[in-house]
């Protein structure tokens, strides 16, 4: 069992290292990162380790597939791609992604833009955006899964907003 201590830095500094925290007389360790329901949770909820994860066990399982890239046709790795990559990308999504900093944001798109190219045969240097729209995956692009935050154009309801 551990704990998380969730805030800016220096709050979570003070915490830690001023109070110790026991249940039943067992000590209870803190950490900087903790998985709950398959999310990666850090003390800044920056949700790095998360992404760094996601990114890894997807990419492996595309690079996986390049065996294949050439022995299968366009439905079956679109097939294979929705079933192997996207749940990956998809799970908790709404929740961390507006979170992430750009550079992660821009890696989750280049794994997805890595699924688009091995599904149409693309080149790295060649565009996705008009593969996108012929697969009809372009309701999947991450920039559209952008939970916008209250105040903004836009904006989603968020918990205790009503909604409009």
């Amino acid at each position: 069992t551990h704990a998380l201590c969730v805030g800016n830095a220096r709050s979570r500094n003070v915490i830690v290292s001023n109070f110790d925290l026991s249940v039943g007389g067992t000590l209870i360790q803190w950490v900087d990162v903790a998985k709950n329901l398959g999310v990666y949770l850090d003390s800044g909820l920056t949700f790095e380790h998360h992404c760094n994860k996601v990114y890894k066990q997807a990419m492996f399982k595309l690079k996986s597939m390049y065996n294949l890239k050439f022995l299968l046709d366009e439905a079956t790795k679109l097939h294979l791609i929705k079933a192997l990559i996207y749940p990956h990308l998809d799970y908790c999504s709404q929740i961390y992604y507006s979170f992430l900093t750009n550079y992660n944001q821009t890696k989750i798109q280049r794994l997805q833009n890595a699924s688009v190219r091995f599904v149409c045969d693309l080149q790295y240097r060649e565009h996705v955006t008009p593969h996108l729209i012929k697969l009809n995956v372009s309701g999947r692009l991450w920039r559209d899964l952008i939970i916008a935050r209250p105040g903004e154009e836009n904006a989603l309801p968020w918990l205790g907003q009503a909604a409009a």
